[in-house]
Parts: C-alpha cells; structure tokens; sequence
C-alpha cells in the first residue's frame, strides 16, 4: 500500500524523476523541495508543548500508578512499570529533539529541557548530547569510529571475525 502523502502535497506537482543508478536530485527540484518543507523547518511551539505533554503526564501518571500498584498487585505494578517505560522511550526521544535544536528556537529552551529529560531518562544530557553530534560528525567514517558509532566493519575487517561473531554482525547490522 502506498503511502498518502500530507494533504497541503497531495496536489503539488510532482518533482522531476531522472533515470539513474542512483538517487540523484537537481538542483531545480532540490528548491521545490525546500519550498514545499520550509513550514515545518522551525519549531512550531503549541507542537512542542503538545508532544511534551502528552509525554511527561502519562509517565508521572503510570509511575505514580505503578508505585501504588505495589501495594496491590506485583502484576498490576509490572503493567504499570511497562508503561511508564514506554513513555520513558518517549522522552528520550524528545531528548533528542532538542539535542538538535528542533523543539524550541533557543538553544537554551532546548538545553534546559534537555537536562530535565536527562535526568528522568537517566541519560546525563551534555555528555549525550556531545556523543551523539560526534555520531553525526563521523557517520560511515570507518577511521573515526568512536563511541556512540553504529559499528561498521570493512569488508577485510569482516573476513577476518570468525563465523559466529560474522553471524552476530549481521543481526546487529540488520
């Protein structure tokens, strides 16, 4: 099924398809396609507030849920913990966000959530945050791997693991 794409595109021409082994765009289509995203390129602050509601409440509800479920049921407890842990993942996501400047327009909005966040996620935001734009900095750069990498063997490097550790790369990688 394919998927529909956001309303205010559907009826926007189509960019220009090229044949080619690979996915190259031109420039004139590279514009249309900053005309068409430059709406969502800065943050949109009831969206911001909205997802960090809609986050931050259901964890400090499920957490509240799960410590007082203790006291009932270690099953209903465990339910709850779940829970909180998913909007726990949330959270981290929306660390994210604004590790990349993306929920609020100053860099302090963004840092000062950070640092909120880090500390219920248990992720300490600066050192995160430094780790992580190193991850963006030397992506895909085998002589730059550092911590925070997605680990990539060379082809050499690869042949050289025994079949095992061959077998678990594949499955990391996949």
């Amino acid at each position: 099924m394919k998927p529909t794409p956001p309303a205010d595109l559907q009826n926007a021409a189509p960019l220009q398809q090229k044949q080619s082994d690979y996915a190259y765009i031109s420039a004139e289509d590279a514009r249309a396609l900053a005309r068409r995203l430059k709406k969502y390129k800065d943050p949109d602050p009831m969206r911001t507030w909205w997802e960090i509601t809609q986050t931050v409440i259901p964890f400090a509800l499920s957490w509240t849920a799960a410590l007082w479920a203790l006291s009932v049921s270690y099953p209903l407890a465990l339910f709850f913990g779940l829970v909180s842990g998913v909007f726990s993942i949330r959270m981290f996501l929306l660390q994210q966000d604004v590790g990349h400047g993306a929920l609020f327009e100053t860099a302090r909005a963004n840092d000062r959530l950070g640092r909120i966040l880090g500390v219920i996620t248990l992720t300490p935001y600066y050192m995160w945050r430094k780790m992580h734009a190193n991850h963006h900095k030397n992506l895909g750069n085998l002589d730059e791997r550092d911590i925070g990498e997605v680990h990539t063997f060379t082809v050499k490097e690869y042949r050289a693991l025994p079949g095992w550790q061959r077998f678990a790369y594949q499955i990391y990688r996949n």
